[in-house]
């Protein structure tokens, strides 16, 4: 592949909403995962291996390819005024007032 190429990535927010829940999921215990904590002087190694699996085998399970890059989760109200949330959670397009 050629490392100019474009490689097109998920945008979690164009998910359904129980798919953009896990791959959020995924995406922060991935970020976590093998962090060392330390607290009242012990340190250990955070584990997300068999929760990871779980969250693809769900997502697999889904058919939905969890070896493709994916945008990084944002919060909602990050995204300004270009975009809205809906009731459900999901990116609303459609101008509402005018309804």
């Amino acid at each position: 592949m050629n490392t100019t190429e474009h490689v097109p990535t998920r945008d979690p927010l164009k998910e359904p909403p129980l798919v953009r829940a896990l791959l959020r999921a995924r995406y922060y215990l991935t970020i976590h995962d093998g962090m060392t904590v330390t607290a009242e002087g012990k340190s250990w190694p955070l584990d997300f291996g068999f929760l990871l699996a779980e969250i693809d085998a769900a997502l697999q399970g889904a058919d939905y390819d969890t070896t493709q890059p994916m945008l990084a989760p944002i919060r909602p109200e990050e995204l300004g005024e270009a975009e809205d949330l809906d009731d459900a959670g999901d990116v609303d397009d459609e101008d509402d007032d005018d309804a």
